[in-house]
C-alpha cells in the first residue's frame, strides 16, 4: 500500500498480487481520506484469494534478489511448501500448520517461506505472517562454533592426503590449508589462478556462485590477502596442471565446482570423524588464528573481505579460546623489557 502526495492532494495506489502490478485507487483532498481508502483497498486485497502457488510465482518474479544463485535458492526453498499447500489460499495458512511444516523441513527453507509471507503482509495481501515468531529451536550458529586449532587443520590436510586418490589428495589438502590460513570464501577459492599469486600475497578478484557463474567477490570487493608460511608451503607442494591456469583442478582436469568440492569434502570429514563439519568452518578458523595472534578485528576483516571494520569478526567469526585470552592479558601486565618500553613511551 502506498500513499503519495500529489500537489495539495493525496493519491493512493495498491499492489495487486494477481496482476503483479499496482492499481491506482484515486486522489483525495485529505490524507485521512486517502488512508481510509488505503485500508479499504487492503481489505479487498485480502479477499483476492491468491493461492500459495500464485503468490510464490509472483514473489520469485517481483521480490527476489537479482542474483541467480539467490533465485535458485528461493526455488529450492519454496518447492516443498508449494507442493504441500499450493492450492490453498495464501491467507488460509494457519500458525499450527506453519509450525508443523517448519519443524519437519530444513530451517533454510523455513526462512525463505517466512520471508515470502513477510512481503505478502507488508503489501496487505494477508493479515498476519503465520511463520513469524514461531520460536523454533535454532541450530548451532556460526557464532557458537568451536574453532579448529592449527593442529586440527593440519590433521584435516593430512587426512585428505591419506584418504583421497591420485592428485586429488594433494589438491584438497592445499585447499584446506589455503582456506584456513588465507580465509577465502569457497567460491573465491575455486576461482583462484596461479597468476593471482604475487610473492607472499594472493589477489582475490573472482568468485564462482552456486549456478556456475563467475562474478566479483561478495560486496563487489576485490582484495589482496597475505599468504602465511604454512599456506605458502601448501602451494609449493600443489601439483600444477599444464593445460590450465586454475590453481585447484579436479581429477578430470576441470575447474572445481561447488559439487566437486562437496563430494571430496564429505569423504575427508567422514574419514576425520567430523561428519557434520562444514567447509566454511575453515574460514572461521582463519579469523580465530589471526585474533589469537594479536591482530585487531579490523585487520582480520581485511583478510576476510569484510567491509564493516571488524564488527562481524567480533560478533560471528572470531572464536578465540578463553584460556588464550587470559594468557595474553597476563602477558600484557608482565614487566618485560618490551612492555616497560611501551609504558615509558606512553
Amino acid at each position: 500500500m502506498t500513499i503519495v502526495k500529489r500537489g495539495k492532494r493525496w493519491g493512493v495506489k495498491v499492489w495487486n498480487p494477481v496482476k503483479g502490478s499496482y492499481d491506482w485507487i484515486g486522489t483525495f483532498d485529505l490524507k485521512k481520506e486517502a488512508r481510509q481508502a488505503e485500508q479499504d483497498a487492503q481489505k479487498r486485497a485480502a479477499k483476492l484469494g491468491v493461492t500459495v502457488t500464485e503468490f510464490a510465482a509472483i514473489w520469485q518474479r517481483d521480490y527476489a534478489r537479482p542474483s541467480p544463485a539467490t533465485r535458485q535458492s528461493y526455488r529450492y526453498g519454496l518447492k516443498g511448501f508449494v507442493g504441500r499447500f499450493g492450492n490453498r489460499r495464501l491467507d488460509s495458512i494457519t500458525r499450527p500448520e506453519a509450525r508443523a511444516w517448519a519443524t519437519s523441513n530444513p530451517q533454510a527453507n523455513g526462512r525463505i517461506v517466512r520471508a515470502m509471507f513477510g512481503d505478502a503482509l507488508r503489501d496487505g495481501i494477508i493479515d498476519f505472517n503465520p511463520f513469524s515468531g514461531l520460536r523454533l529451536q535454532q541450530p548451532r550458529g556460526r557464532k557458537d562454533l568451536t574453532a579448529l586449532t592449527e593442529n586440527e587443520i593440519d590433521q584435516l590436510a593430512d587426512t585428505a592426503l591419506a584418504c583421497l586418490p591420485g592428485d586429488i589428495g594433494p589438491t584438497m589438502s592445499a585447499m584446506i590449508l589455503i582456506a584456513a590460513y588465507c580465509g577465502p570464501r569457497p567460491g573465491e577459492l575455486m576461482e583462484l589462478k596461479w597468476t593471482d599469486v604475487h610473492g607472499d600475497e594472493l589477489n582475490i578478484s573472482r568468485s564462482l556462485d552456486a549456478t556456475g557463474q563467475i562474478k566479483l567477490p561478495k560486496n563487489n570487493l576485490t582484495r589482496t590477502v597475505a599468504i602465511p608460511q604454512r599456506a605458502m608451503e601448501a602451494l609449493r607442494a600443489l601439483p600444477r596442471q599444464p593445460d590450465t591456469d586454475y590453481m585447484f583442478v579436479g581429477p578430470r582436469g576441470g575447474r572445481f565446482t561447488k559439487n566437486t568440492l562437496n563430494h571430496w569434502w564429505r569423504q575427508i570429514r567422514q574419514a576425520a570423524g567430523r561428519p557434520e563439519m562444514a567447509f566454511y568452518e575453515l574460514r572461521h578458523a582463519c579469523a580465530t588464528m589471526l585474533l589469537e595472534r594479536g591482530l585487531t578485528p579490523a585487520d582480520t576483516a581485511i583478510q576476510l573481505g569484510h567491509t564493516d571494520g571488524g564488527r562481524l569478526v567480533q560478533e560471528v567469526y572470531g572464536h578465540p579460546a578463553e584460556q588464550g585470552a587470559r594468557e595474553r592479558i597476563k602477558e600484557a601486565f608482565e614487566d618485560t623489557p618490551k612492555n616497560t618500553r611501551k609504558r615509558r613511551a606512553s
